[in-house]
């Protein structure tokens, strides 16, 4: 007997419908400096243009990840965390008691989010560094990384 599916249907909806609708719904400010292809994908130019719209990082933001927070997202044992490389694709390399992981933007951003919601890395982060409590995260943006301003 063959299984059942659910036809694929598209939905063609003219911009015009979504006019006078808050510009809160899709915008995100690219916080001026966007990433590199090669920061982001690890292929093409090492350096990025600087935002038109936008002139210096005015988008930051700084995360804070508890320990507990990094053991449900990493593993146990989680020792440092740290950003590398300094160029080249963006990563996060893990050190827990008995190796070391490296996990891109993506990765990084999806095991975090399922532990504290994906606004807990909004784009990949500049610096990081110790605290009691965990690790503080500091970046500028809000997710698209390679120069997609939507902001106004």
């Amino acid at each position: 007997m063959p299984s059942a599916c659910l036809p694929l249907v598209w939905l063609w909806v003219p911009l015009s419908s979504f006019a006078g609708m808050s510009d809160a719904l899709w915008t995100a400010h690219c916080g001026g400096s966007p990433l590199s292809t090669q920061r982001v994908w690890g292929w093409g130019e090492a350096e990025a243009s600087p935002c038109p719209r936008h002139s210096g990082p005015s988008a930051a933001w700084v995360r804070t990840w508890r320990w507990q927070d990094l053991e449900k997202a990493f593993g146990p044992g989680v020792a440092d965390l740290v950003l590398e490389p300094p160029t080249g694709v963006w990563g996060l390399t893990v050190i827990r008691q008995g190796g070391r992981k490296a996990y891109r933007y993506d990765d990084a951003h999806r095991r975090i989010a399922l532990v504290k919601g994906w606004d807990a890395l909004p784009s990949p982060a500049s610096r990081i560094e110790m605290t009691a409590e965990g690790v503080r995260f500091h970046g500028e943006g809000q997710g698209h990384r390679v120069g997609l301003c939507l902001g106004k």
